[in-house]
């Protein structure tokens, strides 16, 4: 009822089934994050109230919808988040940041843009309604308790959440919303300045509170006020007296941490968005991790699947943030049960199964996890945890065996099933569970990992058993993708044995994981991805807002087309995801799934979704350089646009040590790329046809 009587942008728009943006602040490895929305309203902690800010400006009530809205980050990609609300004569920023003890600090700058005076009246309005939508699995929280302490300028709910405000507020109110009474929001209490008790305590009403500032702006003239949430009990930073100066200080302290948590490395290009999309979403994982667990988002996602963790985890340790990845797999080691069951989803907290998982099965997790342990072994050169991690990695591969033995009977004898994985829910579009292909191509690269991985702590006798197991197990995989093909008669490669589905983005996996471009059927491999370019094709065709629905997944695809040598491809997918994708641009981040119509009141995962954002590195990372059969592919995926100018690349970790390189089209016409390696690759270097290179050993 409120909000449909009130003004739009007073109370969140999934009240009105409108969907909203978000972005996340918080410490790496910290079990609570922040979110700030689009419009400047920020969630103190995991699933908690919200503050709103709003106007009264010479009498007339604004709310952030009366604005033009744009956000940004600390210098285009730290996560330091504002939101700029801009109108004639006035702007209000808003930028929130978190500091230790794992505290979040929000700025509220009010500047005059005109040379007249202006009352205005900032109301900062506290409400039990998250960010998250009830489409998200938010909604309504409970407050039980609220109380406003004048002599610190303090707000307390629920006798530990705690808002710290400076300056001192000209008014502050506590509203209890007794049952079947007429509505009344904060805001209104607000703007009346209606005297209320200062103290309420309830369990089964509904409780808000506010704060408001009279202000008598001078032309051009800035006011500040400065928020204080703690994210955890028994928190404290001092008020300090000039709130300005003291964010500001703190913000630049904060810049120069995540300049060095996210990795010693550096890109130049001529367009920044690529670069400063990486820098990002380097950051978001760390944020979004819970402890030493690799996490997908801070809400919906606030668990750890070694699905999302091994890409997540390669994509750190690909740009030299080694310690949140070793601490990760040292972890999850240790949660692999002797049997070998490897656990596809735990808590974070207890590294137990999620309860709501133990229904079903995933079979993607033993490849994934050896995957994910010889990328760590072959960028660390840490022997040392490859000796540890061997019981439990081969306990895994025989659980795996044991599991595709099931499908090695008379029973599946002659049918598509016969020596696959077993059904799977792992892929998320197969409920019930399906004979998955996502599952066996990286049963097939935890195989290959595997073995080298035996012959570089010298388990020989391993090495041979996972040998003749991987030939084995490509043969019936491949006869199982014909038998599919021959059923279903269908010229593509299939996404699961049941279906004979098209699912480009889970077929990518078999290319830029797996790597068995040369063993599937070249011809369904063209197919798939013609017709998977021609729909992308098509949609980005197609204007803002009348778009598609589709999941980011499909960022891996640009990692498939560039093996594939399908180059313009590559670069228009890369291009396409930056544009349409990002939500909104400022921030850097995708969801899990894109709306053409962003308003779309409608399930989107966590914003940011940092497996999404994972696959966005990688692929990225790919178009400059990645491993591939003993080589080190350099500049695959450069686009021609940025030659003239050139880019620049430093310190750059892959298998064979770090690597800087810069490339440019000369006077001449000639393209070269300049580059200084640590260690030679075993088959060289490959660059594409038409560039110089010049290699030196630093």
């Amino acid at each position: 009822m409120l909000a449909q009587r009130l003004p739009d942008g007073t109370l969140p728009g999934w009240l009105k089934r409108v969907q909203t943006f978000w972005t996340v602040t918080g410490l790496p490895g910290s079990f609570n994050e922040s979110l700030l929305d689009e419009y400047g309203k920020i969630e103190s902690g995991l699933r908690n109230f919200s503050a709103t800010a709003t106007l009264i400006v010479n009498g007339q009530t604004l709310t952030a919808q009366n604005f033009t809205q744009t956000q940004s980050l600390m210098q285009n990609w730290a996560p330091i988040p504002s939101v700029k609300l801009t109108r004639e004569n006035l702007t209000l920023t808003i930028t929130a940041n978190t500091i230790e003890p794992d505290t979040t600090i929000v700025l509220y700058e009010l500047t005059s843009t005109t040379d007249q005076k202006q009352d205005i009246s900032l109301l900062l309005s506290v409400r039990p309604l998250p960010i998250n939508p009830p489409w998200q699995h938010g909604g309504y929280v409970q407050i039980n308790s609220a109380q406003w302490f004048p002599d610190s300028n303090t707000m307390q709910w629920n006798g530990n959440n705690v808002l710290t405000v400076t300056p001192a507020p000209d008014f502050a109110a506590v509203h209890l919303q007794q049952p079947l009474t007429e509505p009344v929001d904060i805001s209104e209490i607000l703007t009346a300045r209606t005297a209320l008790p200062n103290n309420q305590e309830t369990t089964d009403s509904i409780i808000t509170a506010g704060l408001r500032y009279d202000y008598q702006l001078k032309p051009n003239e800035t006011k500040t006020i400065l928020a204080i949430y703690p994210n955890q009990p028994n928190t404290d930073i001092p008020v300090p007296n000039n709130p300005a100066d003291f964010f500001n200080r703190q913000k630049q302290k904060s810049f120069a941490q995540w300049q060095k948590w996210i990795g010693n490395w550096n890109i130049e290009l001529p367009e920044d968005t690529f670069v400063n999309l990486i820098r990002s979403n380097l950051a978001y994982l760390l944020i979004n991790a819970d402890g030493p667990a690799t996490q997908p988002g801070s809400r919906n996602y606030n668990s750890s699947w070694i699905r999302d963790g091994a890409i997540s985890a390669t994509a750190l340790i690909r740009f030299g943030v080694n310690d949140q990845v070793t601490q990760y797999i040292n972890w999850f080691t240790d949660l692999i049960k002797d049997d070998g069951f490897v656990p596809f989803l735990v808590h974070t907290k207890t590294g137990e199964m999620e309860w709501f998982a133990q229904p079903w099965h995933e079979h993607d997790s033993f490849g994934e996890y050896i995957f994910l342990l010889r990328q760590i072994v072959e960028i660390t050169d840490d022997l040392d945890l490859a000796r540890r991690c061997w019981p439990k990695a081969r306990a895994a591969l025989k659980y795996m065996e044991n599991l595709i033995d099931t499908r090695r009977t008379d029973q599946y004898r002659d049918t598509e099933f016969y020596g696959i994985l077993p059904e799977s829910n792992s892929h998320e579009g197969y409920f019930p569970g399906r004979h998955s292909y996502w599952d066996d191509f990286f049963a097939l690269k935890g195989l290959q990992d595997a073995q080298a991985l035996a012959l570089k702590i010298d388990e020989k006798q391993d090495a041979q058993w996972l040998k003749d197991f991987e030939i084995r197990f490509r043969t019936d995989l491949l006869a199982s993708i014909q038998k599919v093909r021959q059923k279903h008669n269908i010229a593509y490669l299939p996404g699961c044995a049941e279906l004979g589905d098209l699912d480009p983005t889970s077929t990518s996996i078999g290319i830029m994981i797996a790597d068995e471009r040369d063993t599937l059927p070249a011809d369904a491999v063209k197919a798939t991805y013609d017709t998977y370019m021609a729909s992308s094709r098509d949609r980005a065709a197609r204007p803002f807002g009348t778009r598609s629905t589709y999941t980011p997944y499909e960022v891996r695809n640009i990692s498939a087309l560039i093996r594939l040598g399908r180059i313009d491809d590559a670069i228009m997918l890369a291009d396409y995801f930056a544009e349409d994708a990002v939500r909104p641009l400022g921030w850097n981040h995708m969801a899990e799934v894109v709306h053409g119509d962003p308003r779309t009141p409608s399930y989107i995962g966590d914003m940011p979704h940092t497996w999404v954002g994972a696959g966005l590195i990688n692929a990225l990372r790919d178009m400059i350089v990645y491993e591939e059969r003993g080589q080190l592919v350099l500049a695959a995926a450069i686009s021609d646009r940025w030659l003239d100018q050139g880019i620049k690349v430093e310190n750059l970790q892959t298998w064979y040590g770090p690597i800087s390189y810069q490339l440019k089209r000369q006077a001449a016409g000639e393209v070269v790329l300049d580059l200084k390696y640590a260690k030679m690759p075993p088959n060289g270097f490959r660059v594409p046809e038409g560039i110089t290179l010049k290699a030196s050993q630093r």
